[in-house]
């Protein structure tokens, strides 16, 4: 069977659904005295190529000093629950943007862990290919 059969034999809804995650988010969960998951969502190549532009310089080397930022921009891209647009929880914490919401609730490892997670469900990590050797 060729490429082309498998590909029609497929679902194209399927195909068209966005992976989703879950993680727990281990020191909130302890704090709360309940599982606190944080509910995940594929982003978009585009918008992520658009959330990591930032990241690498003129030359092509990535600035260590923006990749927390660009954590930022792709975990509020993909971290579909909590929102942090809630509107009752910027009142809360007294927060004015969702980035400020984001820093206040969530510590750097943590944003980074989610951020990787996202990164890893739109399959822009390594592990989406299979390289065959004949």
């Amino acid at each position: 069977m060729n490429t082309v059969d498998i590909l029609m034999k497929l679902d194209a809804g399927k195909l068209k659904e966005k992976p989703k995650a879950q993680l727990e988010i281990n020191r909130l969960s302890k704090l709360s005295g309940e599982p606190f998951i944080v509910e995940l969502e594929a982003v978009p190549a585009r918008r992520y190529t658009d959330l990591v532009a930032g990241v690498v310089d003129k030359n092509g080397n990535i600035d260590a000093s923006k990749g927390y930022k660009a954590n930022k921009m792709i975990v509020l891209a993909g971290m579909k629950e909590p929102s942090m647009k809630d509107k009752a929880l910027l009142e809360y914490y007294g927060c004015s943007t969702p980035e400020e919401l984001l820093e206040t609730i969530f510590t750097g490892g943590e944003i980074s862990a989610i951020a990787e997670k996202i990164i890893e469900i739109s399959g822009m990590s390594g592990d989406v290919v299979k390289e065959v050797k004949n």
